[in-house]
């Protein structure tokens, strides 16, 4: 008889000029890329923008700085619910 086989989660990362911004095994994959849940986000680096757009995937999208341990700035959209 064969044993089953079980893979394990594969995780996935967000960096950002070499900085880990995210992380989590539980992305959802859509259009070939990845949105990661709230929780696996890392807060410390985010803030929020005031800018807004319409996703097509979940409706609102609204927009935060990504602040650096360099001092860099970059924007990121979210899609849904905020974090």
């Amino acid at each position: 008889s064969s044993s089953p086989s079980f893979s394990a989660p594969i995780m996935v990362k967000a960096v950002l000029n070499g900085v880990v911004i995210a992380e989590t095994a539980e992305t959802v994959k859509v259009e070939g890329g990845h949105y990661f849940p709230p929780d696996s986000i890392k807060q410390e680096f985010f803030s929020p923008n005031s800018r807004t757009s319409v996703c097509g995937w979940k409706g609102k999208a609204n927009y935060y700085d990504i602040t650096l341990p360099s001092g860099e700035v970059q924007t990121a959209e979210t899609c849904g619910k905020t974090f």
